[in-house]
């Protein structure tokens, strides 16, 4: 048992590591911030390490009480997938120069296969090339309304002219 527990601990450790790492080299692919934008997945983020950190705390207050280790690595585990949360959402999201930075993540222009406006030109949704598990994917962010047509012509420079406008 405590074999698989000090295994888990270091796979978390390094996949916590190899995040970070893989995040801040991304980082330094990004030039310059156009705009920043806005999306619900911080919110979503916040109160999902909310729940970890209110789970890592139960877990190791079980630890105390009943010295089982299997609660002392959940309580580790669930602090560390906070702390992942916490930092991936504490980078803000942006549209640069070299792609869009999305949560800790770069999306460069040469993966992004179009993009559409609302009819209040609020929000943009940018369709990916690439399927995650056969499902297509988008990113959906809201944009200042004053930035939107200086947006509009930016993107079109990058990615080529929007598709048609529709209610996104």
């Amino acid at each position: 048992m405590k074999y698989y527990i000090i295994s888990s601990v270091l796979v978390m450790t390094t996949v916590l590591i190899l995040d970070i790492v893989r995040m801040f080299k991304a980082r330094k692919q990004v030039n310059e911030y156009k705009y920043k934008i806005f999306s619900w997945m911080n919110l979503i983020t916040i109160l999902s390490v909310i729940i970890l950190l209110v789970s890592s705390t139960g877990s190791f207050l079980s630890y105390l009480r009943w010295h089982q280790e299997v609660s002392l690595s959940s309580s580790y585990v669930y602090l560390l997938a906070a702390i992942q949360f916490s930092i991936h959402s504490l980078s803000n999201n942006y549209i640069c120069d070299t792609g869009i930075w999305y949560w800790g993540q770069l999306y460069k222009w040469k993966s992004i296969e179009s993009y559409t406006w609302s009819s209040d030109m609020q929000y943009v949704v940018f369709k990916m090339k690439k399927k995650f598990l056969g499902i297509e994917s988008e990113l959906k962010f809201k944009i200042k309304e004053c930035l939107s047509e200086e947006a509009k012509d930016f993107l079109n420079s990058k990615i080529g002219s929007s598709e048609s406008i529709q209610q996104a």
